[in-house]
Parts: structure tokens; C-alpha cells; sequence
């Protein structure tokens, strides 16, 4: 996640989204999956430095943020109630950024733009289940951060 003075990052997957079953839906997510490529932690290593590289890289690969912030790890998720959450396991960091400027780097990014909470219960609907969880938190994860 990604807030800044109340408002939230969020977007519309599009069509060359690499998760297509995911097209389509809005998210408030940035991010993606560890690959071999951010192992810095080869047998009984550092982990964490492999988990941090892998955040890096999948932030960076997705959008450009260009304002100072601070990064809060605020929940896990685990969804088994549809067919991409029964695969994967969510760890949600909430960015608390300085100023609301992210532009996007992949074209499966669109529609991007900061929401109120409000808002965002507005197009509730129309969000992958992950980021539904995530508004449904939203609460909590203000505490945390």
C-alpha cells in the first residue's frame, strides 16, 4: 500500500497484467513475487535480505515513487477463498509517503491515482479480494503506521 495524507494508491490491472486472472480488478497493491534472480541468501543465508531485494525490485519494476517515505509492515494475507489466493501469501507494507508522486513503469498499470477512503468504499466491488481485506483493515493498518 501506498498512502499519502489520507488517500491510498491505487489502479486498474489491465490486460497485459502478469496475473491474468487478476485483469480488470482494481488494486491497492504494488508488488509481485520473490524469483531466484533477488536470492542473496543461498542455503541457511539472509533471508530478509532476499525478502527486501525481492520488495525493491517488484516496487521499482511497477512504479516510480518519487517522494521520501517511510515503510511499515502491517499485516500478512492469506485468502483462500478464490483460486489466486489459495497459491499465494500476501505481507502488506504500507509506504507512508511524503508527497503523492508515483507515476507508473508497466503498461499493465491503469487509471492510477490516490483515493480517499471514502472512495475507495465506493469501487469496493470492483477490487481483487487482497485489496478488499486490505480496506476492510484499513483501520488497524493506520494504527500500525
Amino acid at each position: 500500500l501506498m498512502a499519502c495524507e489520507g488517500r491510498y494508491l491505487t489502479y486498474v490491472r489491465g490486460k497485459r497484467a502478469g496475473e491474468t486472472r487478476l485483469v480488470g480488478n482494481r488494486s491497492m497493491g504494488i508488488g509481485g513475487h520473490i524469483n531466484p534472480i533477488d536470492d542473496a541468501a543461498p542455503l541457511f543465508g539472509d533471508y530478509r535480505a532476499t525478502y527486501e531485494a525481492a520488495v525493491e525490485r517488484e516496487v521499482t519494476e511497477e512504479v516510480a515513487v518519487e517522494a521520501g517515505h517511510k515503510d511499515h509492515v502491517v499485516a500478512l494475507l492469506n485468502d483462500d477463498s478464490n483460486e489466486v489466493g489459495k497459491v499465494h501469501l500476501g505481507v502488506v507494507h504500507c509506504w507512508v509517503l511524503d508527497a503523492p508522486k508515483v507515476s507508473r513503469r508497466e503498461q499493465m498499470i491503469t487509471q492510477m491515482e490516490f483515493m480517499s477512503e471514502p472512495e475507495l468504499r465506493a469501487v469496493r466491488d470492483q477490487m481483487e479480494t487482497w485489496s478488499q481485506l486490505c480496506l476492510d483493515g484499513l483501520g488497524r493498518i493506520r494504527e500500525k503506521v
